[in-house]
C-alpha cells in the first residue's frame, strides 16, 4: 500500500477533517430516540393525551441496547455529540473506500505482472 499522503484530494480533506475532530471533539455513539409517555397523575395533561415528550440516547452496551435520558439542560450538548460521531464514521467510511479502492488498483497491477501463483484443481476434484 502506498502512504495516506496519496489519498485523492476528496480523501486528504476527509483525513485531516476526522483528524482534527478526533483530537477537539467528544462524541458519542448512539442514536436519539424521543419518547412520549403518560405520567399517570389523573389530574396531568398527560392523562387527556397531551404526553411529556423527552429525549433519550439509545446505546449499545455489550450484546444489549440501552435507553438513557437526556436532560432538557443537555439536549443540545448530546445531539452535537451524536451528530459529530455520524460525520466522523462518514469520513471514516470515504477513507476506507478509498484505500480499498487503491488495493484493488495495486492487486491488479501485480496480477497483470507476476504469474499466478494458484494451483488448479483437477477436474473431477470436489470443492471440501
Amino acid at each position: 500500500m502506498t502512504h495516506p499522503a496519496y489519498l485523492s484530494a476528496a480523501g486528504s480533506r476527509a483525513r485531516s477533517r476526522l483528524t482534527s475532530m478526533l483530537q477537539s471533539r467528544p462524541m458519542l455513539r448512539a442514536g436519539l430516540v424521543t419518547m412520549a409517555r403518560s405520567c399517570g397523575k389523573k389530574a396531568c395533561k398527560c392523562a387527556k393525551g397531551e404526553k411529556h415528550v423527552s429525549l433519550y440516547l439509545s446505546l449499545k452496551v455489550g450484546r444489549s441496547r440501552k435507553m438513557v435520558y437526556v436532560p432538557p439542560a443537555l439536549e443540545e450538548k448530546v445531539r452535537t455529540w451524536a451528530g459529530d460521531y455520524r460525520e466522523a464514521a462518514a469520513l471514516w467510511e470515504k477513507m476506507l473506500e478509498e484505500y480499498l479502492e487503491r488495493f484493488l488498483k495495486e492487486k491488479m497491477t501485480q496480477q497483470g505482472s507476476a504469474p499466478s501463483r494458484r494451483r488448479r484443481s483437477a477436474p473431477d476434484a470436489r470443492p471440501v
